[in-house]
């Protein structure tokens, strides 16, 4: 119960075995973390994400509706769906893309975009389109395999 001035002397404080381990588990996680704290990777990372998504939900919405939806490329940094609602509309049908509330995804950072301008194409009525890839700053890539609409 009462304990003596070595062994309280012997309680406090850290060694410094313990302080130098500390220290080094910090150093590696502040070299593994740092890096993967840049927002440009992030930014291009959640850009690919939405354009993924959307072209899946454009080509899933041509095979429920049974109509051609059109996937356009404004520009290096954005992309944008409509639908032909009728047999000769050629797609002048906005389609809202649910995560944008709007036709169009467009990355607001200045990393986030396409390599080059990609070719506009359709997805048919039944989903399927032509082969086709599209390429991002970063080394990002989507893949699309025309005889099944596949969007990977």
């Amino acid at each position: 119960m009462f304990t003596t001035p070595s062994e309280r002397r012997l309680a406090r404080g850290f060694t410094l075995v313990e302080l130098v381990s500390v220290i080094t588990v910090l150093g590696i996680l502040a070299a593994v973390a740092i890096p993967r704290m840049e927002t440009e990777t992030f930014q291009q990372a959640a850009f690919h994400t939405r354009v993924l998504a959307a072209l899946r939900y454009a080509q899933k919405t041509a095979v429920s509706h049974r109509r051609p939806v059109c996937v356009t490329f404004p520009g290096l940094h954005s992309v944008s769906l409509n639908i032909d609602v009728a047999a000769n509309d050629d797609c002048k049908t906005i389609l809202l893309i649910p995560s944008a509330n709007s036709n169009q995804i467009a990355s607001g950072a200045a990393t986030a975009l396409f390599s080059e301008i990609p070719e506009s194409f359709t997805f048919a009525a039944n989903g399927t389109t032509s082969n086709r890839t599209i390429d991002f700053v970063g080394g990002a890539r989507i893949t699309i395999v025309g005889a099944t609409g596949g969007v990977f």
